[in-house]
């Protein structure tokens, strides 16, 4: 598939799939500070470079799933 048939990157829809998965794997393991970037990335399915256009760092990641 080329890139004239990729959908463009929406940083706001990514950020929400990413909350929502770090939602239901931390329902999953009991906590939220035991969440991986890989782990969120594989459950969202979203790649890493995804995370990183819609957070700075794992921290971010985490205050920003404390707030949703």
């Amino acid at each position: 598939m080329g890139k004239e048939n990729m959908a463009p990157f929406n940083q706001t829809s990514s950020k929400l799939v990413l909350l929502e998965a770090g939602v239901r794997l931390s329902q999953e393991k009991g906590s939220a500070v035991a969440l991986k970037v890989a782990s969120v990335c594989s459950a969202a399915g979203l790649s890493r470079e995804s995370f990183n256009a819609c957070f700075t760092d794992r921290r971010a990641y985490l205050l920003a799933l404390l707030q949703h």
